[in-house]
């Protein structure tokens, strides 16, 4: 080992030791041990929710991790006599806030609707109004859509256990597009059973 570190070596023109030639090794190194990075960049970024939902078709709602309740609207309980047809006028709107951008893109999504047992046994009819329009359109005074909710248990319409029942629909809606839910009209048999009952109206990604 001695004899090697003793020997010279020719570099650009001048002699260099190999002793030399090994402390300088020695320290690159060092120096590139102590260098992890030349430096790091990071960034945020904040996702919104695409469908967003509304009580006055101006401020709009959306929901987050573990905040639901900030996107939930509430109506006030409304009364219907046994055998009677009536119209609840409860508005709310949804909305699909992707950009309007060359080619046409849906969201997909579920309706859930949640009635209690008793409720949908006493059922007569179940009728959804609603009208759709673009956001730069005016928004329709008239409902031109009205959409009959079946009433049977099954696989295919109601699910129901527990004294609950739910129907599951699908549904799209266009970039930029509003959806404008104009209220339900509800009839109910003679012998429906009296109580105060919560509908609860879910839309779920699908």
């Amino acid at each position: 080992m001695k004899g090697l570190l003793s020997k010279r070596f020719v570099i650009l023109g001048k002699e260099v030791s190999a002793l030399l030639l090994m402390l300088i090794a020695l320290g690159g190194i060092a120096s590139a041990a102590l260098l992890t990075y030349y430096g790091i960049i990071t960034g945020t970024v904040n996702v919104t929710q695409s469908l967003v939902i509304s009580d006055d078709g101006s401020t709009w709602k959306s929901c987050g991790k573990d905040n639901y309740g900030q996107c939930t609207l509430t109506y006030p309980t409304g009364s219907i006599v046994g055998g009677d047809n009536k119209t609840f006028d409860y508005k709310f709107y949804i909305k699909n806030n992707l950009p309007v951008e060359g080619s046409w893109d849906y969201i997909n999504f579920n309706w859930e609707y949640i009635l209690p047992e008793d409720l949908l046994d006493g059922l007569s009819l179940l009728e959804v109004k609603w009208a759709t329009y673009q956001a730069s359109d005016q928004e329709p005074q008239t409902c031109d859509h009205s959409t009959p909710i079946p009433l049977q248990k099954s696989q295919q319409y109601w699910n129901c256990s527990g004294g609950t029942c739910k129907l599951t629909a699908p549904d799209q809606l266009g970039e930029g597009m509003i959806q404008k839910f104009c209220g339900v009209k509800i009839g109910m048999k003679p012998n429906a059973i009296p109580g105060t009952y919560a509908i609860t109206i879910n839309i779920v990604p699908r």
